[in-house]
């Protein structure tokens, strides 16, 4: 009992600590960094002492009270195709984890306004480019930005992203074929807006 009570204290300060809400008005910009949680990494989660940590920044533009436009950049694992030659097998395909780098463009409508928790909502476009392939994926995203100070906010984000990447079932294995886990991501971070 006393230890859930002094879990919960950091929490509780959290929420008390912030007298002023963030000063997100017209024209302003919010920078975050982020820690990212994949929802299932699928066979990459087999692979031992692989870096399957994933991390990003992202630039929000507030150009209306309610509207604003977001970029965001990550680095999250991927099992990728790479055809390589050897002497005793030829030329095939094997799968190398790597890092990509997706670029994320939303566009999200903000409630709460004036509150030191201010939600969200929003759609967008996810583009990854691995080797000579490009690949679009359509998302939504929700989350919420709690202000610590008037410029200082700790950021929660869920994406869901749609549709796996161009790969018919008979389609022949390409260079730069890619496998990202799972379909939903939850980001947590700070964030400074200014």
């Amino acid at each position: 009992m006393i230890r859930r009570s002094i879990r919960l204290v950091p929490f509780v300060f959290l929420l008390t600590a912030a007298t002023a809400a963030v000063a997100a008005e017209p024209g302003s910009f919010h920078l975050s960094g982020l820690y990212v949680r994949q929802s299932d990494l699928g066979v990459i989660s087999d692979i031992p002492f692989a870096d399957k940590r994933s991390y990003g920044v992202s630039l929000d533009y507030r150009w209306m009270t309610h509207l604003s436009a977001m970029i965001a950049v990550s680095s999250e694992p991927a099992l990728v195709t790479k055809f390589v030659t050897t002497p005793t097998f030829g030329t095939g395909p094997v799968s190398v984890l790597e890092h990509l780098h997706p670029i994320d463009g939303v566009l999200r409508y903000h409630f709460g306004m004036g509150s030191r928790l201010q939600p969200y909502a929003g759609a967008g476009v996810r583009y990854i480019r691995s080797g000579s392939l490009d690949n679009y994926r359509p998302e939504i995203n929700a989350g919420f930005e709690l202000a610590l100070t008037r410029h200082v906010t700790l950021d929660a984000d869920w994406k869901r992203l749609y549709r796996e990447r161009d790969a018919a079932l008979f389609t022949p294995i390409r260079d730069g074929e890619f496998s990202e886990g799972g379909t939903r991501r939850l980001s947590l971070g700070l964030g400074w807006t200014f």
